[in-house]
């Protein structure tokens, strides 16, 4: 009988026990938090009536432990950080959870518009164990973290903090802008292309309108053939701004080499090149520093504009005293002149500087001299002339010229004018035009001193041009003339 209502006792105790543990299930951390919090005090009270009366206890869920931890009172240290280590957003304060995710995010925004809430409890961090005995509490715990960490809110949560992370306004404009700069350095290779190969700044636009049409992105601006002259402008004006700053830091010595000439609106100006070596160990390059317009053409006018020219650029009087060797230019004698030329008015500032006549223009006038002493060449060049003017003046005479020399397979070199300036490179292409074209100049002259539909006089001159042109002595003054200018480059 006693055996029997011991057993009675025990499954009511089991039975007490499994409804604890079907509560347990079905509770909700959100509404369960705060008497769960009182039923841990009343078991706290219970095990320290038991610690106590039951003398010293390994446990740590004591009320020592539980007023010197963050943690919940039914767990260890040990317990405690493997939790922290498998949730890193859990946290804990006056013996209850929290969850750091949910308590930085605040709100969801749009997600909570589909249903999905921050649960305050574990915002607030009040998420405490329920249960009578401790078995009953751990799995309380676990089981509240296990279905937190499968929540869609805290999942909503993490990924607002990952995206909130990765800064994607910051990261958006970062793209935007190299987006936009590699767009613009597109624009400006294919303005340095136009400049470097010497194309008309009209290609500009066509070069763009192909690289699009071929999928490139090169953006919505920077696409006129005015923008190309500026972009050329910067470039240039940054490559020079370089190599000055390099010159001028390896003290490198220098020389200036100035020409005067007229613009083609009949403007005086002046082209000062500078020569130096920019390392210090490679060669000396010369390149050009500036275009100077001259209000007058005087000595000390021109004087004062290099001057200036060389200043604006980085250069100080000291450096100038340091670094300049040279002056070069023509022969002219506002420029070379002995007594007050512009050499001889840098000679006065700039006592150890060479004054150097330029090769290329001596070299001309020697040219020009030999020619004058032999006498035979006035009519050669006459008869240079007299061909350019033929086909300068004559579009019918050109394309007459054309079709003979595509029936001779002869490829035709433009017939230019022997211009009277000191430089021999036009003196040789137009010597270089007539030697190549020789045949379709020849067949051009039998056919045109026999076409009837042309007048007697124009014929009769197309004739003393051929007589002229196939002539023994001017066939021989055409070939020493080439090799001459040809040797003279």
């Amino acid at each position: 009988m006693q055996k029997r209502i011991t057993e009675l006792f025990k499954r009511k105790d089991r039975v007490i026990e499994n409804e604890n543990q079907e509560k347990v299930r079905k509770t909700d951390g959100s509404v369960h938090a705060v008497p769960c919090a009182k039923e841990v005090n009343e078991n706290a009270s219970v095990n320290e009536s038991n610690v106590a009366g039951a003398g010293p206890s390994t446990s740590d869920a004591g009320p020592a432990a539980s007023r010197s931890t963050a943690y919940p009172p039914v767990w260890s240290k040990e317990q405690f950080e493997q939790f922290r280590t498998k949730n890193e957003w859990l946290y804990a304060q006056n013996g209850m959870l929290g969850c750091i995710s949910c308590r930085d995010v605040k709100g969801l925004g749009v997600s909570a518009s589909r249903g999905v809430n921050i649960v305050s409890n574990w915002a607030e961090g009040n998420i405490a164990p329920c249960g009578h005995s401790r078995t009953v509490q751990l799995s309380s715990l676990r089981k509240k973290i296990h279905e937190h960490r499968e929540s869609a809110a805290h999942n909503e949560a993490v990924k607002i903090l990952k995206t909130a992370q990765k800064e994607i306004l910051l990261n958006m404009n970062a793209t935007s802008q190299e987006s936009a700069f590699e767009a613009t350095a597109k624009v400006f290779r294919t303005a340095y292309f136009v400049a470097k190969h010497d194309k008309p700044f009209t290609d500009f636009e066509k070069l763009i309108d192909l690289q699009e049409a071929n999928s490139l992105n090169l953006g919505r601006i920077l696409h006129s053939k005015t923008v190309c002259v500026d972009i050329i402008d910067h470039v240039s004006t940054q490559m020079k701004h370089q190599i000055v700053r390099r010159i001028i830091e390896n003290k490198s010595k220098i020389t200036v080499l100035a020409d005067e000439s007229t613009s083609v609106g009949h403007k005086s100006t002046l082209i000062v090149f500078l020569k130096a070596s920019i390392d210090g160990e490679m060669e000396p390059i010369a390149f050009p520093l500036d275009l100077i317009e001259l209000d007058n053409l005087s000595a000390a006018h021109i004087k004062g504009k290099i001057m200036h020219c060389l200043l604006n650029n980085g250069f100080t009087m000291e450096l100038l005293q340091e670094m300049l060797i040279g002056f070069c230019s023509d022969g002219a004698n506002v420029m070379l002149g002995v007594k007050s030329g512009v050499g001889k008015l840098l000679q006065d500032d700039f006592p150890n500087i060479v004054l150097w006549h330029c090769l290329n223009h001596r070299l001309e006038l020697a040219v020009a001299q030999a020619l004058e002493a032999t006498g035979g060449t006035k009519d050669f060049q006459a008869f240079l002339d007299a061909l350019y003017t033929l086909y300068c003046q004559s579009p019918k005479s050109m394309r007459e010229l054309s079709e003979c020399a595509h029936n001779l397979h002869i490829t035709l070199r433009r017939i230019v004018r022997v211009f009277n300036v000191r430089w021999v490179a036009s003196s040789w292409r137009a010597v270089n035009a007539v030697w190549y074209s020789y045949g379709a100049l020849a067949q051009h002259f039998r056919e045109a001193s026999e076409d009837r539909t042309k007048d007697g006089r124009e014929r009769a001159k197309f004739q003393g041009l051929l007589s002229k042109l196939c002539s023994i002595n001017f066939v021989k003054n055409l070939a020493l003339m080439a090799d001459g200018t040809e040797e003279s480059l």
